[in-house]
């Protein structure tokens, strides 16, 4: 695709997958015992985390669907974009 643009829906779709591959690689990565179990809500991560839960159960939907639908939210872009700021 080399030299072909995306269009403003195929982007968000795109980012809001890159999103999703990003979240669950980051949970698959943490350092075991790192989860502590406690309620840290300065934790951006933490808070996406839940604000994704509440989500899924108020829409009735889970798994990857959830984290797909919440992260096209201008709440759920909102807390991607603090619990996983862009490295430039």
């Amino acid at each position: 695709m080399h030299g072909v643009a995306l269009t403003a829906e195929e982007r968000a779709e795109a980012l809001a997958d890159l999103a999703t591959v990003d979240a669950t690689i980051a949970k698959v990565c943490q350092p075991i015992g790192s989860g502590g179990g406690g309620d840290n809500a300065s934790d951006p991560q933490i808070a996406l985390e839940k604000a994704t839960d509440a989500f899924a159960k108020e829409k009735g939907i889970d798994g990857a669907a959830a984290v797909v639908a919440f992260a096209k939210t201008d709440e759920g872009k909102r807390l991607y974009a603090a619990a996983y700021p862009a490295t430039r």
